[in-house]
């Protein structure tokens, strides 16, 4: 099972976890309020929706996978989402790729200026010569 860093407390968190913090994240937002750390054991209206969030989550995760589910959460083109129950998730999920990381290693640049030495007294012209 994967960890994933909490905004809401110093301990690692849960797939299932991290989907419904951003949603109550999210509801916050809307609602020009800041959550505070441990939001779910100070408040009984977060609690309650933050842990129905948490029941909403697994089944998805269950189903689609957690880079699946989360990936699609962090894109900004559904940042208005505020609810895992949504049938609109369902389906932005059922199509949804995920995207690969980055890795260095499989990055490669092409050399455009080659054993050429750049300072001030060269031009543009003798650089792109070659």
């Amino acid at each position: 099972m994967t960890k994933y860093s909490s905004n809401y407390t110093d301990r690692k968190v849960t797939a299932g976890q991290k989907a419904a913090e951003i949603m109550c994240e999210r509801r916050a937002t809307q609602s020009n309020v800041e959550l505070p750390e441990k939001f779910w054991s100070i408040s009984p209206a977060w609690k309650q929706y933050y842990f129905y969030q948490l029941t909403l989550a697994y089944p998805l995760i269950e189903k689609y996978g957690e880079k699946k589910v989360l990936g699609a959460l962090n894109e900004p083109e559904y940042s208005i989402l505020s609810s895992l129950n949504s049938d609109w998730f369902k389906n932005i999920l059922n199509t949804y790729k995920v995207k690969p990381k980055l890795n260095p290693e499989n990055i490669k640049v092409n050399k455009v200026i080659d054993n050429k030495k750049l300072n001030r007294s060269n031009k543009i012209e003798d650089l792109l010569d070659g």
